[in-house]
């Protein structure tokens, strides 16, 4: 019994070295992070985001975690208007129907399905019915990250892939690490000229559980 609770605060204490690692990595990337501890405040982290950008509108997937957080209703309280991006077949011209519904928002939010602890980085499994634009052409996205989703890196990740479903579903990855960033021929480091200006993780650092 003895050696059960040992090995059990083992693996918490390497859970949690894990988590502030990504932390530390993504805000050095230029990355902003708030942890939350439940649903209320992740509802209240993103008010507050949703308020410092003075967002009139959002779009966001059509997920379960976002219902169960009732984001429409929370940001509406504040004024923010939802744009749902529900599942598309991926036709060209529902793309470009799609760039042009996304061109007047403020923020993107999307649920992330990993994030990698030695970089900071975020993957999002893409492809038909859950595209890549929501987080690359809002000025602002904002991810939703369970913290057991924080794998130690790209190894860990690639191992997992192999037997994951939704991964065998799905046509690429995108990965994301901090803000945008572009450097012309001089090197001069320029941010969000090719996607977002900022990027926020609400980190659930509490048991979540969804129908997804």
């Amino acid at each position: 019994m003895r050696d059960g609770r040992n090995n059990k605060g083992a693996r918490l204490g390497r859970d949690a070295e894990r988590i502030d690692q990504f932390v530390r990595e993504l805000i050095q990337v230029g990355g902003k992070v708030c942890r939350v501890e439940s649903l209320e405040e992740a509802r209240e982290s993103l008010q507050e985001i949703a308020r410092g950008l003075t967002a009139k509108r959002f779009a966001r997937e059509d997920a379960p975690i976002f219902r169960e957080l009732a984001v429409d209703e929370s940001l509406g309280k504040i004024g923010t208007e939802a744009l749902v991006v529900a599942q598309r077949p991926g036709s060209l011209e529902d793309q470009k129907d799609l760039v042009g519904e996304l061109a007047g928002v403020d923020l993107g939010l999307t649920e992330v399905n990993y994030a990698l602890a030695d970089t900071g980085t975020l993957a999002l499994l893409s492809g038909p019915g859950r595209g890549r634009l929501l987080s690359l052409l809002p000025p602002v996205h904002v991810a939703l990250l369970r913290s057991d989703q924080i794998l130690s890196g790209m190894e860990e990740l690639f191992c997992l892939l192999e037997r994951d479903p939704v991964f065998q579903e799905r046509s690429c990855i995108t990965f994301i690490t901090g803000p945008s960033r572009t450097a012309d021929i001089e090197l001069t480091l320029t941010i969000g000229v090719h996607g977002p200006q900022e990027l926020h993780v609400v980190l659930l650092d509490f048991t979540f559980s969804q129908n997804s």
